[in-house]
């Protein structure tokens, strides 16, 4: 009896291991894995994509610019958006999309101290150029 249980021991360590070894194999084939983001809207399939390249090819062009100012320019230059817009006269979607990649990361959203008003965004590459101005404070 105590030598199956020895056994199932010995086997139950040696699955473990395994398992340990499988898994620091697939963290590594993920870190090898890293995929290049293109920025191409005139490639992309679906209008949110579109819309987002746009978005990303403007905050490019500019260190930190406002929302309204934002979307103003992406109706100007993004044809996705400019036909939207002439159909639906209506901007909430857009906002929509701005926030959510916010939320995810992709850009960054910002206030200016005194200014509760207004959001800014900006690529997360600005924010260096910017450190010896940012503030960690609490949300107005």
């Amino acid at each position: 009896m105590s030598e199956s249980n020895l056994n199932q021991a010995n086997q139950n360590s040696d699955n473990k291991q395994e398992i340990e070894k499988k898994k620091e194999k697939k963290k590594k084939a993920k870190e090898n894995e890293k995929e290049i983001v293109l920025i191409l809207p005139d490639k992309a399939k679906t209008f949110k994509a579109k819309v987002e390249n746009c978005i990303i090819l403007i905050l490019k062009s500019v260190d930190i610019i406002n929302e309204k100012d934002l979307i103003t320019r992406l109706i100007l230059e993004c044809e996705t958006a400019k036909e939207y817009f002439k159909k639906t006269q209506d901007v909430g979607y857009l906002r929509i999309i701005l926030w959510k990649m916010a939320r995810k990361g992709i850009i960054k959203r910002a206030r200016i101290l005194g200014d509760g008003r207004r959001r800014y965004y900006l690529l997360p590459e600005k924010l260096e150029q910017l450190k010896d101005r940012i503030m960690q404070g609490p949300g107005e």
